[in-house]
């Protein structure tokens, strides 16, 4: 009988000890802080306040600062690590994408579907994008530049990193969105991600026709507007044009690319522009064998 009565003591003295330290314990600045079932801590760090998000999500977001300027259209304005304002201009709302990217949509779905959700790697915002702000489940909706946020697939546990200058993004990829230490998965295009050194010059954008990728290329990542990085070969990605309203298809083996070229990229069908050389590409049969 004493063993009993002592055994329970025991237990009650365990399960306060665990309010306490429940109770005591702090939300760190964007963590959760509420929603329906939610049982862990909700009381947030000194200069944050717990917000609510919806039903399912309270959010533990930056006091205002005097003299903060509020962020404009489809900007950052919150997640984990982000120390910027958490205000977007008048008429638009700070949106969570996900625990670590909150961005400015309009009000009540203004001219954006908020309740729609992209898929992997599809396009979650930009200035002037009037589609989903939120991504399905397993993606989180990463910044890429002031017109283009995408859809990125969450990191899976044991997944190899990539190396030097590999694919690690893009439409229809399924390899990992990762690379090795000292590299970083830098946006080319919607449709191809690129691991390049943290410390190279990303800031310079290659001019039309100039390269901007590829196996121990140093150089920019980027080009200049009007012009996609477009992967060519392992070793060489090329700044191409964009194609033009109603211009003229190249024809059968006609050049449609190079450096100083000013003519159409695209091919007739049933051929496509095969890059020979940094001034030379040239209108090829898609099933021709190009070993």
């Amino acid at each position: 009988m004493a063993i009993s009565v002592l055994r329970a003591a025991l237990l009650l003295a365990l399960a306060a000890c665990c309010r306490t330290a429940k109770a005591g314990a702090q939300v760190p600045a964007f963590g959760k802080c509420g929603g329906r079932d939610h049982a862990g801590p909700t009381e947030c760090v000194e200069g944050s306040t717990c917000q609510y998000k919806d039903e399912y999500y309270s959010q533990c977001l930056w006091e205002p600062k005097k003299g903060a300027t509020p962020r404009y259209h489809y900007e950052q304005c919150g997640g984990i690590g982000y120390s910027g304002d958490t205000s977007c201009v008048p008429g638009w709302t700070c949106k969570v994408l996900g625990d670590y990217y909150s961005q400015c949509v309009p009000k009540g779905g203004r001219r954006r579907d908020l309740t729609g959700e992209a898929k992997a790697w599809g396009q979650c915002g930009g200035k002037a994008f009037p589609g989903p702000a939120a991504c399905e489940e397993g993606t989180t909706c990463k910044y890429q530049n002031d017109y283009y946020s995408q859809c990125i697939p969450d990191p899976k546990v044991g997944e190899t990193p990539r190396y030097h200058y590999e694919q690690c993004g893009g439409i229809g990829y399924s390899g990992a969105c990762t690379c090795v230490p000292g590299w970083t998965c830098k946006f080319m295009s919607a449709y191809y991600s690129q691991c390049v050194p943290e410390d190279r010059a990303l800031t310079v954008a290659a001019k039309a026709w100039g390269q901007c990728g590829g196996k121990g290329f140093p150089g920019p990542a980027t080009c200049e507007e009007g012009t996609t990085c477009k992967l060519q070969n392992d070793y060489y990605s090329q700044c191409i044009p964009d194609p033009k309203k109603g211009e003229t298809p190249r024809y059968h083996y006609e050049q449609c690319g190079g450096i100083g070229y000013v003519g159409a990229y695209d091919c007739v069908p049933g051929w496509t522009c095969k890059y020979m050389s940094d001034y030379y590409s040239q209108c090829v049969p898609k099933n021709r064998l190009l070993l």
